[in-house]
Formats: structure tokens, sequence, C-alpha cells
């Protein structure tokens, strides 16, 4: 058993409907489940391709967590809400297209996502929460629309080949290792909304030369841009009030 087609009026099953289906690897649901939780695939990660309905509207957390197996999932635009963990570590996930109709990029959503190298975030979205990319090693360019006003902790650190980032300005805050071991950010925007750059926010960005930091940020914090070993050039603004312990330790 390869592959499975779940019909259109099948509204429920249970977790371990497909237990031992080892070589199971496509899955196309065309009922009307609203809901994808994580119970109904407990026993199976081994999934390389799914096909949700145009009915679901919620992916669940940790709905698809750790299907290792896993290179392509549509997600339809009815979805308004996918769950923390939902994608954590499917690694080999390459692309993500991310419908309209959400507002929110929950905590570790796409984490440990080490093969995603597109991924498309409309216009709707104004939140990416924490560790959303946290060590998405493949990802290479990343266009954070100009509706996002939050970006917490950790949320793209790790992302090793990532190159340039423009950040939106309604961003106020750039938060703690937000961009901490990007190691291959070369450019960087920081708009003039930033205030504060928290601790080690660009830490170990190894590749950055040079940081246009606008007027009105007022404090860098710890280790903000330590082991920056390429960094060349900074202008410090006469707005900057606070330069906190190591910001650029080992530059």
């Amino acid at each position: 058993l390869s592959k499975i087609i779940i019909d259109p009026f099948l509204t429920e099953f249970e977790s371990s409907a497909f237990q031992n289906c080892e070589s199971m690897k496509y899955l196309v649901i065309t009922s009307s489940i609203k809901i994808i939780d994580r119970i109904y695939f407990n026993q199976i990660k081994q999934f390389s391709s799914i096909e949700l309905p145009s009915t679901v509207t919620t992916i669940s957390n940790n709905a698809f967590s750790e299907f290792s197996n896993l290179s392509s999932i549509n997600i339809p635009s009815s979805v308004t809400s996918i769950g923390s963990n939902a994608f954590y570590k499917c690694s080999q996930l390459k692309e993500i297209a991310l419908p309209s109709s959400m507002t929110i990029i929950e905590n570790n959503v796409f984490s440990e996502c080490s093969s995603l190298i597109k991924v498309a975030i409309p216009s709707s979205i104004t939140q990416i929460k924490g560790s959303a990319f946290h060590n998405c090693a493949s990802l290479i360019d990343i266009n954070i629309p100009s509706s996002v006003s939050v970006i917490e902790n950790d949320a793209f650190s790790g992302c090793s080949s990532l190159l340039q980032v423009i950040i939106p300005s309604k961003i106020t805050l750039i938060k703690a290792r937000t961009f901490s071991c990007c190691e291959s950010l070369n450019s960087i925007s920081i708009p003039k909304s930033v205030k504060i750059i928290e601790d080690y926010a660009f830490n170990k960005c190894k590749d950055l030369k040079r940081i246009d930091i606008s007027s009105s940020i007022s404090t860098f914090g710890n280790h903000s841009f330590s082991e920056c070993s390429s960094l060349t050039e900074i202008d410090i603004p006469s707005s900057i009030t606070m330069i906190d312990n190591y910001t650029f330790d080992k530059c």
C-alpha cells in the first residue's frame, strides 16, 4: 500500500487506522475534514507528499512534526491557522507557500526544516513568532512583508545560508537572537522604526561586513554583534545611549 485517497464523505478517522503501513508515501485527503490534528498521524510519518482539501481551516500543533520524508504539501487558501511545531523537523520539505488567510506564523512551525529553500509569506502576516524558521539551513532568501510588526526571539537563528534581509518598517525591536548564527548574511537593512537591538541579535553573522544603523536606535544589547568577524565598518549614531557588554566582541 503506497497511496491513500480519503473519501469525500469521511469526516474522521482514528490515529491507528494506517498503523504499520510502512510503504505508504502519498496521502490525498478529499474529505470534508476541517482540522488536521496530530492524532491522525501519530503512527504514520513516512509520507513524502500530502494533499489537503479546501475544507481545512486549521493545522494543529505538531500535526506533521518530524515527518522526515515529507517533501511536498499544499496549504489550501482556507487555512487560517497553523499551530506551533506543525512542520518541525520536516527535513526534506523544500518549499512552502502560506495562504493570505493567515495572520500569524507560530512558534517553531518550520524549525529544523533543513532543506527548506523557498517560503512565500503573504502580506496578511503581522507576526512571526519565536524560532519559526530556526535552523532552516538551506534558506537563502526571505521576503518579510511590510505588514509584519513583530518578529520574536530566534525567528531566523541558524539560517546559515541566508544572504540578506530587509526588516519591515513596522518593527521597533529586533529581539534576542533573531538572526544569530546566520553565517552567510552579508547585508542587513535596519529601518528607522527600530529603537532597540537586543542580546545576540546578530551574533555570529560571520559574513556581515557593514551595518547601516538608523539615527533612531538607542540600545545595542549584550553580544548583539559579537563574533561578526568580517565586520569592517559601522556608523554609530548619536541617538545611541547604551552599548552593552560584549556588543562587538571578537569583531
